[in-house]
């Protein structure tokens, strides 16, 4: 809700929706040019992402407002906005990367620039509890994906905690049978008009070595028969092939994987298989839940799913902790309780 006076677009210090002085930098101009920076720091599909919130939240509302006539007022007025269409998660990134982009503007040294973000509440999120397989619903759809040319996708979402991007960039020389280890180097990028691109994971802990369980080492095993079969087969009836990924998880043709493809196939094997409609990423989260609800420290989780801080862990699989304080406390009766209450006279 916009706090103090309310923005017109009459208002003399730096109206919404109408042209501010050509002598001065306007916030479009000043985040067009913030972009090209981002698009030179940042991932592809960070800076797409950035750029697509901006030009479509920010600039049709503050866009022509001079940058250093910026105030409070004119970002809520975009949050508002925004609020009207998207959710709360989405409105509270928008503000977050225009806060980014603001404090940049201060470190240029751009005069009268200030990130009035600062001075703004961030939108009200409520917790979502999320959708996570148990072990019984995990084992129910591998069974699903049973003779799946995609069926190690699940296997490497479920077993190893593996981000999307992570499998589907996944090559041959990552994958080490005989020690049983995977190195997750890179992630794919599929960006609209240029095909797929090959990328550095997203951080130093997301580059890291798993350990393979032995089910994931046979079903990989098992994946690379059947691809090498299909490839071969595809080549003898002259079809062109592209062979130069070097990829785990590809299309028929040997191509990556387009993230479409692969989410139509899991939609297709939860209706089969009965389960709720959840996210491919949340079996990842399903793996975490999985790992600590069997008491695996939260810090080796950490570790095992590439998290910078074990805090990341823990803020996402926190409703994990309710179980474990359930049996926390049945361990203290169980150890101190019944003794000490042989001794008390409670009177409930």
């Amino acid at each position: 809700m916009t706090k103090g006076r309310a923005i017109s677009a009459h208002d003399s210090r730096g109206p919404v929706g109408t042209k501010a002085s050509q002598s001065q930098l306007t916030v479009q101009e000043f985040l067009d040019r913030w972009l090209l920076h981002v698009a030179g720091t940042k991932r592809p599909t960070t800076a797409a992402s950035y750029a697509g919130l901006l030009h479509r939240y920010v600039v049709p509302v503050i866009g022509s407002v001079a940058l250093d006539h910026l105030r409070r007022e004119h970002v809520d007025a975009v949050l508002g906005s925004a609020g009207q269409r998207l959710n709360p998660n989405t409105t509270r990134l928008l503000r977050a990367v225009l806060g980014i982009a603001l404090h940049r503007a201060e470190r240029w040294e751009i005069g009268g620039a200030r990130n009035v973000v600062r001075l703004t509440d961030p939108p009200r999120v409520e917790p979502r509890e999320p959708i996570l397989f148990r072990a019984a619903d995990a084992r129910c759809l591998l069974e699903a994906a049973a003779g799946d040319r995609l069926a190690i996708v699940y296997v490497l979402a479920l077993f190893c905690g593996l981000r999307r991007g992570e499998i589907l960039a996944l090559r041959w020389s990552d994958v080490d049978l005989e020690k049983r280890e995977l190195h997750i180097r890179n992630t794919l990028h599929q960006e609209k008009g240029k095909g797929f691109r090959l990328g550095e994971a997203k951080s130093i802990s997301a580059r890291r070595s798993v350990a393979m369980p032995d089910t994931v080492a046979a079903a990989l095993a098992k994946h690379r028969e059947r691809q090498i079969a299909e490839l071969r087969a595809l080549t003898e009836s002259g079809a062109s092939i592209a062979i130069e990924w070097g990829l785990v998880v590809t299309s028929h043709m040997g191509k990556p994987l387009s993230k479409s493809t692969l989410r139509g196939n899991f939609r297709r094997l939860l209706r089969a298989a009965g389960l709720p409609v959840l996210r491919i990423h949340d079996l990842r989260h399903s793996c975490a839940s999985i790992l600590l609800g069997e008491g695996v420290a939260a810090q080796t989780v950490a570790n095992f799913l590439g998290h910078s801080e074990v805090k990341t862990t823990l803020n996402i699989y926190s409703h994990v902790g309710k179980s474990q304080t359930k049996e926390a406390a049945t361990t203290m009766d169980r150890t101190l309780g019944n003794e000490y209450a042989g001794q008390q006279a409670f009177n409930w």
